[in-house]
């Protein structure tokens, strides 16, 4: 995610370090929704503030901001999706964790 964003900050778009702490893979739906947890369009790079604004202190800018980004449609489809029930099935998961492992390992 950090790679696709190209090390940007998604909403205030100010360039942060390769490999900086400071620069967060955040969700628009929260891990624990676990339908699109894996889903590379419910995560963005966002430094450490834009990441606390978003979940903390104005979190009703997180969806106004994928809104504005993406549509209305992608937004509700995204809910949609947050909200139906997964049923992983044996190795599921962990195919998911060895192929975002790979691409990681890419752009490293």
């Amino acid at each position: 995610i950090r790679s696709r964003d190209k090390w940007i900050c998604r909403r205030c778009k100010k360039p942060q370090a390769f490999k900086s702490l400071g620069y967060h893979c955040a969700h628009i739906f929260g891990r624990g929704k676990e339908s699109v947890r894996w889903n590379e369009l419910n995560a963005f790079g966002l430094c450490n503030g834009c990441h606390r604004v978003w979940d903390h202190v104005e979190p009703s800018t997180k969806k106004d901001w994928y809104v504005q980004e993406f549509g209305q449609k992608a937004y509700d489809k995204l809910l949609l999706t947050a909200n139906t029930p997964i049923h992983w099935k044996p190795g599921q998961i962990e195919y998911l964790i060895g192929y975002y492992k790979d691409k990681t390992e890419e752009v490293s």
